[in-house]
C-alpha cells in the first residue's frame, strides 16, 4: 500500500448507465415504498472465489425473506 498505483478503469458509456438504471431503480423503488424485499444475488463477482460464508448469508436471506412473507 506504498505510493500512487495508476491502473486503467473500463468507463461505462451513457447508453450502459442508462441501461442500468433502468434496471435497478424499479427494484429499488418496490424495496424502499413498497417494503419487497429485492432478489439477492449471491453470483456476483463479490462472492464468488473471495466469500467462504456466502452459503451462511444465502441461509439468512432466505430465512429473513421467509420470516417478512409469513408476517404479511
Amino acid at each position: 500500500m506504498k505510493g500512487v498505483k495508476i491502473c486503467d478503469a473500463l468507463l461505462w458509456s451513457e447508453k450502459e448507465v442508462e441501461a442500468l438504471l433502468n434496471e435497478k431503480l424499479p427494484v429499488l423503488d418496490a424495496a424502499f415504498n413498497h417494503d419487497v424485499v429485492p432478489p439477492a444475488d449471491f453470483d456476483n463477482w463479490q462472492c464468488n472465489g473471495w466469500c467462504n460464508v456466502k452459503s451462511i448469508c444465502r441461509k439468512l436471506y432466505e430465512e429473513e425473506l421467509l420470516s417478512k412473507l409469513n408476517a404479511g
